[in-house]
């Protein structure tokens, strides 16, 4: 059963956390490296802060479009009374066939949406904010410096020639490690054959397709629907993605 007012406040503190990131990557590394936490804090909280117009779209990213979306939004409807699409049965398994159109369904996920933007607004007050920064920052503070650090320094992106790996299971294992952008994954995996075999176990393509499976199911889509051969790869990765052959080293960006 889902604590929706639980999850609430777990959802605010990944918004407060993204907003801290956020605002510490305008800042010079030099600077961070060299203050305190106390100097931190204090730069923050003399920062404006609000949650802004692209909240809906930052929560919908994080829900996705799996089962557990599906579940947690049928809570969001309970809470407000909002009649909800049957698409899963309590054990998880799909619904072979429900009345709600594909526009019905999307209307409610968007209507579900926006109920969830009202939630989170009402709990949200900027000295709450604060509050979260000073009693939990001591905490995160070197894992924020350390994502600070490698998004400002770490640019390259370099695919290894390994002796006893073949380039494509290297690519893979990078790809489902998340050592390589999302982006890759669509551009080498075959989203038809996802979408046929998702059709074949009667899943609901209408509200959960072949790109929400890949997103959900990394993995297994990656070692089960790749595209390429290594030489097609290569080709792929080099005249589209504009990688560079570096010898004794592997592909560059």
């Amino acid at each position: 059963m889902i604590n929706y007012e639980l999850e609430l406040e777990n959802l605010l503190t990944k918004i407060y956390d993204k907003q801290i990131y956020e605002m510490l990557l305008k800042e010079d590394i030099n600077t961070l490296n060299d203050i305190s936490v106390e100097d931190i804090k204090n730069l923050i909280n003399s920062k404006d802060f609000y949650l802004g117009n692209n909240l809906k779209d930052y929560l919908d990213r994080i829900l996705g479009k799996g089962k557990e979306s599906y579940f947690f939004r049928v809570e969001i409807s309970k809470i407000h009374n909002v009649t909800y699409p049957i698409l899963f049965k309590k054990n998880g398994d799909a619904v072979q066939s429900y009345s709600f159109s594909k526009f019905a369904i999307t209307l409610w996920g968007d209507h579900t949406s926006d109920l969830l933007v009202e939630d989170i607004n009402s709990r949200f007050s900027t000295n709450n904010f604060y509050k979260y920064v000073n009693e939990k920052l001591d905490v995160i503070y070197k894992e924020l410096i350390n994502y600070v650090t490698k998004m400002k320094n770490e640019n390259a992106i370099i695919i290894p020639f390994e002796k006893e790996k073949s380039l494509v299971d290297t690519f893979k294992e990078m790809l489902i490690e998340r050592k390589l952008d999302y982006s890759y994954a669509l551009t080498t995996v075959d989203m038809d054959k996802i979408r046929t075999a998702m059709a074949d176990q009667s899943i609901p393509i209408d509200y959960y397709d072949e790109f929400d499976k890949l997103e959900d199911d990394l993995e297994e889509c990656v070692n089960n629907f790749f595209r390429y051969n290594e030489e097609e790869l290569i080709e792929i990765l080099t005249k589209k993605e504009n990688f560079k052959i570096i010898d004794n080293i592997g592909l560059v960006k």
